[in-house]
């Protein structure tokens, strides 16, 4: 016998603006679905996960001894209508990233269009959920609203931007967790994302950095004009031109196929050459090189094989000046198109790992360099799409003009 499902809806109404008012039972979820790793925060808590974006289609075998976190062992089997094709039982994330014949997102691709962005976007729904949301027979519905982010080239597609958002909110999701750590095991979750917000990851990183926590505007510092933004990330470069005041140059402001996954894919195969083993991910060798920094600013740490440490130096410097070359280029360019900008600030994980050779290029940072350039400190720059997003939802939820949704803590 089915269990019998209950409304999220608790009500409807409408208030004194005209909007509909719908009070739900669900919980909100600010998705950054990068092409490195995901990082989400969810609920009114403000939970955070961080899932490498790696997938692996496989068969499981008996699991010797069960692993003490669902994040170490995702195993799981999804149906969704978002899906362009069936997938068979998959590892994702950390399990992922150990299989010979791992995936990654492909340089180049389009995220709105991607199997992988959307199964990594369930997946860590489908974790958060088995905790906040009833678990009965083994099963968990989970109703959820979303923020989360395209690249600027993605976004202005505004029939890709409508159908992206279209296939999330068009149907019932279903994760099926496989052998993993209770109380995940077994379990199949079935996820209604009842509302979506779109947002550009340029337009976000520039909210995050420009706005406290309640949405309040605050400059950038030493900044009461114009000014750029770099968020450098795993597939793409977005620039986002900022006017006085903090508004967006829409015109202006573009994205770039610049993303630094196609320099990490060349390292990691040039290491594979000289050593034959590598880093099993983008993530893991982006990691390495950040642990570095933490200890010498230039210097990058032995890579072991077979329990030897080995020189990657020339390696990872030849490819990260090259990129840093192609990034400085972009910004000179756009320097020169914008007239009057006071200065550029980095952000996204690809800036704190070409930030050494960026800084060279430029003859230092800040006032010292040739161009005025700041770069955003690591730790904030990780979450700063998600912390946006986040902010973005709560106040389309709020500030709708067609409708306010109000979140109601699950039954």
């Amino acid at each position: 016998m089915s269990m019998m499902i209950s409304d999220p809806v608790v009500s409807r109404h409408t208030d004194a603006q005209g909007r509909e008012v719908i009070n739900l039972r669900g919980r909100e979820a600010a998705c950054d679905v990068g092409n490195t790793e995901g990082k989400f925060i969810l609920g009114p808590e403000k939970r955070s996960i961080v899932i490498p974006n790696v997938v692996c289609e496989m068969q499981f075998q008996d699991v010797l001894e069960r692993e003490q976190s669902v994040l170490e062992a995702l195993r799981v089997k999804i149906d969704s209508p978002a899906l362009k094709r069936k997938w068979g039982t998959m590892a994702v994330g950390v399990l992922a990233a150990r299989q010979r014949n791992r995936k990654e997102i492909p340089f180049g691709s389009v995220k709105a269009e991607e199997d992988q962005a959307v199964i990594l976007l369930l997946t860590g729904l489908a974790v958060d959920a088995v905790h906040a949301f009833p678990v009965r027979d083994g099963i968990c519905h989970a109703t959820y609203c979303i923020s989360t982010g395209l690249p600027i080239s993605e976004y202005r597609d505004k029939e890709l931007k409508k159908e992206f958002r279209k296939k999330l909110t068009g149907g019932v999701h279903t994760v099926k967790f496989l052998e993993t750590a209770e109380p995940h095991n077994g379990v199949e979750v079935r996820i209604t994302i009842f509302d979506a917000k779109i947002i550009s990851e340029g337009q976000a990183a520039h909210l995050e950095l420009t706005t406290d926590e309640y949405g309040r505007y605050k400059p950038m510092p030493k900044t009461d004009g114009t000014y750029l933004i770099f968020d450098d990330g795993g597939g793409t470069l977005d620039v986002a031109v900022m006017l006085e005041g903090g508004k967006p140059d829409n015109e202006r402001s573009e994205g770039y196929d610049a993303g630094i996954n196609q320099i990490l894919d060349r390292i990691n195969k040039e290491i594979y050459d000289r050593f034959k083993e590598t880093f099993e991910s983008r993530k893991k060798l982006s990691e390495h090189i950040l642990k570095s920094r933490q200890k010498d600013p230039v210097r990058i740490a032995p890579f072991l094989v077979r329990g030897k440490g080995q020189d990657i130096q020339d390696i990872v410097d030849r490819h990260m000046r090259t990129y840093a070359e192609q990034v400085y280029r972009v910004m000179a360019e756009k320097w020169r198109e914008v007239s009057g900008c006071q200065a550029a600030y980095f952000v996204g994980g690809a800036s704190a790992i070409i930030r050494p050779y960026l800084a060279e290029l430029n003859g230092g940072e800040g006032e010292d360099g040739e161009y005025v350039i700041h770069f955003v400190e690591p730790g904030k720059s990780f979450w700063a799409l998600a912390n946006a997003y986040y902010k973005i939802g709560r106040a389309h939820r709020a500030n709708n003009k067609k409708r306010k949704i109000v979140l109601l803590p699950p039954a």
